[in-house]
């Protein structure tokens, strides 16, 4: 689909890097829906709504082994906590470019999962890394 993504790791990655690797055997980028508001009903029976501020999640898959790959372990790595470990606390942002023209841009983010190793999957081939990110916003063009 000439598809890429540019991912920006305040720390780790400053001037960032262009992920094109995308998986074939899952969704390579995924943003799920998310909810913005949610609705009851008063004793009277009338609606009533009210809107929460919901993060925007998007789960990224990419080839094993690949550059993207390996960047996205190295950015996990860093900000993972642990004993003895002191997270990087990067702020990821990220720019999507689509064949179309369209650019969404996701801003202030978190990488909140990653798979930390490589995991074999029933078809004798390595199983697809997987990386999540949360963001407090989303920016479309379009």
């Amino acid at each position: 689909s000439g598809m890429t993504a540019r991912f920006i790791f305040s720390k780790t990655f400053p001037q960032g890097f262009t992920v094109s690797e995308w998986a074939e055997d899952t969704d390579p980028f995924d943003v799920p829906e998310i909810a913005i508001a949610e609705a009851t009903m008063n004793i009277n029976g009338d609606l009533v709504t009210s809107s929460t501020p919901t993060p925007t999640m998007i789960t990224v898959a990419v080839l094993p082994n690949s550059n993207a790959d390996r960047n996205f372990n190295v950015a996990a790595e860093q900000n993972r906590a642990g004993r003895g470990r002191r997270p990087a606390g990067d702020v990821v942002n990220v720019v999507v470019s689509y064949a179309d023209g369209r650019s969404p841009r996701f801003v202030e983010g978190k990488l909140l999962a990653y798979t930390p190793s490589v995991s074999a999957a029933s078809g004798g081939r390595i199983k697809t890394p997987t990386y999540t990110f949360a963001f407090s916003d989303i920016k479309t063009d379009y």
